[in-house]
């Protein structure tokens, strides 16, 4: 889709509205209940992790995220916070992507 960040309502199941929060970019901090992202454009944000949150469609944990690696993250906001639901490691995944190619 190429969208650097960016944030959308969906209808929640059994009613009501949910909001979303997409972005990708630089990991800019990483701790095991938090994630700071920074786009190309500038935009950060920080994002609450916890054991709900999917790294890397469940395959590592949050400890294999490092700071300056590129992510795609989507987030449930609830008020004030924004909940990182998954995140992709692009820079982790393109390695183990690399090791399968041929040679």
């Amino acid at each position: 889709m190429g969208a650097l960040h960016g944030e959308f309502v969906i209808p929640n199941r059994g009613g009501g509205y949910r909001t979303i929060d997409v972005q990708t970019g630089q990991v800019t901090a990483v701790s095991p209940t938090s994630i700071g992202v920074k786009s190309d454009d500038g935009f950060t944000k920080t994002y609450a992790v916890d054991e709900n949150t999917v790294v890397d469609a469940g395959r590592d944990g949050i400890a294999n995220v490092k700071v300056g690696h590129t992510v795609h993250l989507v987030a449930v906001v609830e008020g004030s916070t924004a909940h990182a639901m998954d995140i992709d490691d692009t820079t982790n995944l393109g390695a183990i992507r690399q090791h399968w190619q041929p040679r």
